[in-house]
C-alpha cells in the first residue's frame, strides 16, 4: 500500500516549502512597500517644508540648495 500525500513521488515537502516561501515573499514585499510608501511621504513633507522656509524668508537660497541636497542624497 503506498502513502496518501505525495502520491509515492515524495515531493510533498516540496509543495508544502514552496507555499511557505510564497508567504514569506508576500509577507516582505507588502512590508517593503509600505515602507517605500510611507518614506516617499516623508520626504515630499520635507521639501514642502524646506519650500515654505524659502518663500517665506526663513533661509536664504543658499541655504535651500544646501539642504534640498542633504534632502535628496538622504
Amino acid at each position: 500500500m503506498m502513502p496518501m500525500f505525495g502520491y509515492g513521488f515524495g515531493s510533498g515537502w516540496l509543495w508544502m516549502a514552496a507555499h511557505m516561501l510564497f508567504w514569506v515573499f508576500l509577507i516582505v514585499g507588502i512590508v517593503l512597500l509600505v515602507n517605500k510608501i510611507t518614506t516617499k511621504e516623508d520626504k515630499s513633507s520635507a521639501f514642502r517644508i524646506l519650500d515654505e522656509k524659502l518663500a517665506s524668508g526663513e533661509i536664504t537660497e543658499a541655504e535651500y540648495k544646501h539642504k534640498r541636497k542633504i534632502l535628496k542624497g538622504s
